[in-house]
């Protein structure tokens, strides 16, 4: 009998080991559950290219660009985007008048769960949202990620951008907050 208790104690813990495997798993590294296996991929090359609209414009580093993907995701695992309705007001946070360009030019949106790292979120977005070539240098596409703040809240945004000319631009990061003044302007 104790030879059965003791193989009895073992496959208990076979089992239970198991399941944790695969608890963990499912999990995934982000701690998010089910939200590993989300596909965050946009594919730019099934998209077509747009003339870039003339009111409002907005230029990335003083190039005319067509904002085509907007992605954006709270810093910190646990932290979430500001409800639908108050988005609008977060996003100005970025640049003035950037609603106008969004409502304008009516770019695809995705919102991120909260992101540990902006390093992370970084590679994450260059990753899924892949510019042809080598990293959209000498392509129509051009990309950019960074950081903003909306209060004591702080967000992560990566952008994707057409033109209506090849550009030597690619994927671009902005370091800090005031730096998108910097790198995006918009004219009405």
């Amino acid at each position: 009998m104790p030879m059965i208790n003791g193989w009895g104690m073992a496959v208990v813990a076979a089992v239970l080991v198991i399941a944790v495997i695969w608890w963990w798993r499912m999990k995934g590294s982000n701690g998010h559950g089910s939200d590993a296996m989300t596909d965050l991929t946009i594919d730019l090359s099934a998209l077509p290219i747009l003339a870039v609209s003339d009111k409002p414009t907005i230029e990335f580093y003083s190039m005319p660009v067509q904002l085509r993907v907007l992605v954006m995701a709270p810093i910190g695992r646990s932290a979430t985007l500001p409800d639908k309705q108050d988005l609008p007001a977060t996003l100005q946070n970025i640049i003035p008048h950037f609603m106008d360009i969004v409502d304008s030019h009516k770019p695809i949106f995705r919102g991120w769960d909260g992101q540990p790292s902006v390093e992370g979120f970084k590679q994450a977005f260059f990753n899924n949202i892949s510019l042809p070539g080598n990293k959209g240098i000498g392509s129509h596409w051009s990309s950019i990620t960074g950081r903003f703040s909306d209060g004591d809240s702080r967000y992560l945004i990566g952008m994707a951008f057409s033109a209506d000319t090849s550009n030597p631009i690619g994927e671009v990061t902005v370091a800090h907050d005031a730096q998108w003044m910097d790198v995006l302007r918009i004219k009405h």
